[in-house]
């Protein structure tokens, strides 16, 4: 039908039900509407004053159908509990409906046990079942619509589901144009999606209902307001935009001809209640894991945990004001990693200071802060990691709305002429991360994402000798000092072992791998092979796309006095002469590479050969 709403912001809209009278009620009029069931209006169960039965009801057939109607975030739980509770106190039923506003992934084998087990049959309408019955009449369509006006309006504005800090003039916004840029995997334009993000949010309090509606002129001067630079031949670009939002079958912004004036529609306001409640529960997530975490981390101090998981969002707060753009690409990237720990202890003592914490307990609730954050940032949740990457890609798109837009397709269009040369401080926590969940695999996704955007990642001579003898050390430096105590090591203080692929290797066998370490190495080489580095080579190029280029490939020279100049100054910050050589040898053929292919010229092209790497002293 024209007016069909999404079935996946029906589900997102209801998670956000935190009332159980008032899903109960939504519920009893969708099934209604849906099925033609006809509730008892004083639900015969609850006059029993059975402890337990709120939102229990039946309907006024004759078969003794029971329904049970909760928003119970544990459905299996709660149906043994209703159905025990039925038993216990005699009363008769031959069907137990569950409907919950949730999801239940595995609702069939959930029904085929109580049909196994139980006399009586159970049915579930999860939410999933209820948003994709949505469509099903325009008396469907009508509930949905009349329920959300009437109790979700709070969450029609733009931005209302996140959290995101006072350091910013107007954080609703950025929330609200990272949602629109998350809900398009797609975006060949930004500059039209920056647009039209921001007339949906300029026409955020209009309702047809109160005759609130906007004109073209009065959206243009509301727009220019939300920009903080000049957007070139504004008033043309909005109203190209405008035609093209009020056109079917993706429709967003109602135009009343009449009135020549516009205003959201109800499907924008749904996808808005949609995206909010998406991120409402990516914030709930977050909180509840960091509290956890947080409570293993404090081992008994008089504080309560509530207030260090305050103190947990302020010091995040913090770093994002101090370090957004770089913050938000080590989350993202997992670049910038030594700017966000050389600062985070800083940060944590600073917020610490200003919170009033008695003396007594500062160390203890520092320490908890320092843990917990590495935790959540290094190995939270999927949950977790998701509400700092929309935290994070909320702060880079307050970057680009203080730049003029042409400079974010520039940097797009930049991608696929890059040509970047990885370096082993990159390339070695890479292939430690071979065991990891994805969603902790920072530099190996990182590798990964690369390829994807057509960017050309390169390895040399220097780097494949460096990163060959690196793993064959790896296991001459286990062998030495850490085989003879494994167990040890394994079980307590992995990370006391400096060796990124032993510490690797160490933490493999605390989470139950049982390999040996040269089953672990043979991964990436076989132990004591003779082509190790060729096996390097075909490794990288299938897992990562990186292509090995030899210095007769690269045809460049390096000058002599460079690089015995640069080499006497790394001598002082290296382990060793050898890897002063290396470094100095890889930077130094990138700036000869600038210089061959012209990159040099004119900084208004930029330069398209660049070094990956971890390490900036060398770069300094």
């Amino acid at each position: 039908m024209d007016d069909s709403i999404n079935p996946t912001d029906v589900l997102d809209m209801l998670l956000l039900i935190e009332d159980g009278f008032l899903f109960e009620r939504f519920a009893q009029e969708f099934l209604s509407a849906r099925l033609g069931y006809s509730f008892m209006s004083s639900g015969g169960i609850k006059d029993r004053g059975i402890d337990g039965f709120e939102y229990c009801s039946e309907t006024d057939s004759k078969v003794k159908s029971i329904f049970q109607i909760s928003i119970d975030k544990k459905p299996e739980t709660k149906i043994r509990d209703t159905v025990n509770k039925l038993v216990k106190n005699n009363i008769e039923f031959k069907k137990l409906y569950y409907v919950t506003n949730i999801e239940i992934k595995n609702k069939d084998a959930l029904i085929d046990s109580y049909s196994e087990n139980d006399d009586a049959s159970l049915t579930i309408f999860d939410g999933k079942w209820i948003s994709d019955n949505s469509n099903n009449s325009s008396s469907t369509l009508s509930i949905i619509k009349n329920f959300s006006n009437q109790h979700l309006r709070k969450y029609q504005k733009p931005g209302e589901g996140f959290v995101v800090n006072d350091y910013v003039s107007n954080p609703k916004l950025y929330v609200y144009l990272m949602q629109q840029i998350e809900r398009d995997d797609d975006i060949k334009n930004l500059n039209d999606k920056l647009i039209e993000s921001l007339i949906l949010y300029s026409l955020r309090d209009t309702d047809p209902d109160n005759n609130s509606l906007l004109s073209s002129t009065e959206i243009f001067e509301a727009v220019k307001n939300l920009l903080n630079f000049e957007f070139e031949r504004l008033q043309s670009k909005i109203n190209k935009r405008l035609n093209s939002l009020t056109k079917k079958p993706h429709r967003k912004v109602n135009h009343h001809v009449n009135l020549d004036k516009y205003c959201l529609p109800y499907e924008t306001r749904l996808q808005i209640i949609s995206d909010n409640s998406r991120d409402k529960g990516r914030y709930d997530a977050f909180i509840s894991e960091a509290e956890i975490i947080i409570k293993k981390n404090l081992k008994g101090a008089n504080v309560k945990v509530q207030d260090v998981t305050k103190l947990l969002s302020k010091t995040l707060e913090k770093i994002y004001y101090r370090q957004g753009l770089e913050f938000s690409e080590f989350l993202l990237n997992g670049g910038c990693k030594d700017l966000f720990e050389s600062n985070l202890h800083e940060t944590v003592t600073e917020i610490i200071h200003e919170s009033g914490i008695v003396d007594l307990n500062i160390n203890k609730v520092k320490s908890a802060l320092v843990l917990s954050i590495r935790e959540l940032i290094y190995s939270g949740s999927l949950e977790a990691k998701e509400y700092l990457r929309s935290l994070s890609k909320t702060y880079q798109m307050l970057f680009l709305l203080k730049c003029e837009p042409r400079i974010v397709d520039f940097f797009l269009s930049m991608a696929g002429n890059m040509r970047i040369f990885v370096c082993t401080s990159i390339l070695v926590p890479a292939l430690s991360e071979i065991y990891l969940d994805p969603q902790n695999k920072r530099y190996w996704s990182l590798l990964k994402s690369a390829k994807l955007r057509g960017v050309k990642l390169v390895i040399n001579e220097a780097i494949l000798s460096e990163l060959d003898f690196h793993i064959r050390r790896s296991k001459y430096i286990f062998e030495t000092d850490y085989e003879s105590k494994i167990d040890f090591y394994s079980e307590d203080v992995p990370d006391l072992v400096d060796q990124i692929l032993v510490r690797a290797y160490l933490y493999a066998r605390k989470e139950g791998r049982k390999e040996t370490y040269d089953q672990f190495i043979s991964n990436f080489i076989t132990i004591n092979g003779l082509q190790t580095k060729q096996e390097l080579t075909d490794f990288l190029y299938e897992e990562f796309g990186i292509e090995f280029c030899s210095d007769k490939e690269l045809d460049v020279e390096i000058p002599k006095n460079d690089f015995e100049s640069l080499v006497e100054e790394l001598k002082q910050f290296k382990k060793s002469e050898e890897k002063a050589k290396t470094d100095a040898k890889l930077i130094l053929t990138i700036y000869a590479l600038r210089d061959k292919h012209g990159e040099s010229k004119s900084s208004l092209d930029g330069y398209k050969t660049w070094w990956l790497s971890s390490d900036t002293m060398t770069h300094k």
